[in-house]
């Protein structure tokens, strides 16, 4: 299954789904106001509908 389909997303998907480095996903991903991203033990993960919501609502600025 391509990663682009599953609902959670590890950092480096989400790289390359944004088209972004690591450590820039980091400084996002860990942001207080960011409300796409979680933590399972250590990993840091990304809610792809949540995210994609976000990139819609934000690209229409």
């Amino acid at each position: 299954m391509d990663y682009r389909e599953r609902a959670i997303l590890t950092l480096d998907e989400f790289c390359d789904y944004v088209g972004i480095g690591k450590t820039k996903a980091r400084e996002i991903l860990k942001s207080r106001y960011c409300t796409f991203s979680f933590r399972i033990g250590n990993r840091l993960c990304v809610n792809r509908r949540k995210l994609d919501a976000w990139l819609e609502q934000h690209s229409e600025l």
